[in-house]
């Protein structure tokens, strides 16, 4: 676990967050710096609760509250000398920096590596900009949306009668995330052996060609653009999501060997249509998958989809009931390993929510949330005052350059 490892971050939107929200989950001392009027927050995050700018900014959509459990909030303009100055003397204190700007604004507040490591040798970085730090892209902003374009993800993505499709979830954003909480934790180790720290440059894209791995190989060594298939497989079949009891309600069915083939008959009840010639061997099923998916659809719409994946499943034919956000939450699976967590209030009197846990279990990791997400500039009092120990008359003179905001009545 990561109990004495102080963590600044400097990240925003999701990929940049989900990686400090795993150091944090294990246990790290993860400190928010953010700018003095609350603009990351309110523009980015549509629906969340804004009051006054300053301290009483909060936070109501429920995405913030998820990714940002277990960290505290400090607010320092950086383009301000003296801002600039009280986050090199937090440096002084720290073990990591993560940020997830675009190539040119840690370069721009004069943040970079170099400059890090004067004053903290032992210092590490974690930058992940959208396209790294070379080629004609390394200026760029980036999305997950945007990411999954440049990977070439949306054009495997979708039905072959179909344009490209975006994954609606936004799949490189909590990968580089991952990605990035790794590398930090990589880091801290090795700097337990060399005592030195290091700057690691971990691209949004980077990240994102893993998902498209085979697709890149398969055009690099055979000279074949893979095409979109929708949710079939390259060699099995059945292989889809079939429509199942209810408005909307589907389960997913994917048979490769001819024993969960015979399987499937089995629970099917060995129908007539199962024993036809064209689907007697796998390539024959292969061929004819769109009048098998006919016949399978016909059957499943009469189940609903938990009672037939558990019948399924039972007699070893892969199946998976598709699961919208209310299903998860009640999933029996996920409810008896304790995935969600009730965060209690997600801010003073805010409603509670179930958010998603730990994404992995460590020992003696935490079996709850141990603290909500910050409300903007929320632990002024504790950076400023304890962790770098300035007087009130020193924070006020702050905040009277705008700084910071003002927090006299929280000292």
């Amino acid at each position: 676990m990561l109990e004495g490892i102080r963590v600044l971050d400097m990240t925003y939107f999701i990929a940049g967050p989900v990686g400090t929200q795993v150091l944090a989950d294990m246990g790290a001392e993860v400190i928010k710096i953010e700018g003095p009027f609350a603009a990351a927050r309110t523009q980015i995050l549509q629906g969340a609760t804004e009051g006054d700018v300053g301290q009483q900014v909060l936070v109501g959509w429920p995405g913030f509250s998820h990714l940002n459990r277990n960290k505290k909030s400090a607010v320092l303009n950086l383009t301000k000398p003296e801002g600039k100055a009280l986050f090199m003397d937090l440096v002084r204190i720290s073990d990591l920096v993560v940020e997830n700007y675009s190539l040119r604004v840690m370069r721009n507040f004069g943040l970079e590596y170099a400059d890090l490591k004067k004053v903290n040798p032992g210092i590490i970085l974690i930058s992940m900009p959208g396209y790294g730090r070379e080629g004609p892209y390394k200026e760029y902003p980036s999305w997950g949306e945007t990411i999954e374009s440049t990977a070439g993800l949306t054009n495997l993505t979708g039905y072959a009668d179909g344009p490209p499709l975006r994954s609606a979830i936004y799949m490189p954003d909590p990968l580089t995330g991952m990605h990035g909480a790794l590398a930090a934790i990589v880091c801290l180790n090795q700097r337990n052996s060399t005592g030195e720290g290091q700057h690691v440059t971990l691209s949004h894209l980077e990240c994102a060609t893993q998902l498209t791995g085979e697709a890149i190989l398969d055009v690099a060594m055979n000279r074949r653009t893979q095409v979109r298939e929708g949710n079939r497989h390259t060699s099995h079949a059945p292989h889809s999501i079939y429509p199942c009891q209810g408005d909307d309600e589907w389960i997913a069915i994917a048979v490769g060997a001819d024993e969960e083939w015979n399987a499937l008959c089995n629970v099917i009840g060995n129908l007539p249509w199962t024993r036809l010639p064209e689907f007697e061997d796998a390539p024959s099923r292969y061929s004819n998958q769109e009048t098998l998916d006919q016949y399978i659809s016909q059957w499943t719409e009469q189940y609903a989809k938990y009672d037939l994946m558990n019948r399924l499943q039972a007699e070893g034919v892969p199946a998976g009931a598709v699961l919208n956000a209310r299903d998860l939450v009640s999933d029996p699976h996920l409810v008896e390993r304790n995935y969600f967590w009730e965060y209690g209030e997600t801010l003073p009197d805010g409603p509670e929510f179930p958010f998603p846990g730990g994404r992995a279990r460590y020992e003696g990791s935490p079996e709850k949330v141990m603290m909500r997400a910050p409300a903007f500039g929320e632990h002024n009092a504790f950076v400023l005052g304890d962790l770098l120990c300035l007087s009130k008359e020193q924070i006020e003179h702050l905040g009277n350059l705008e700084v910071t905001v003002d927090i006299l009545d929280k000292l």
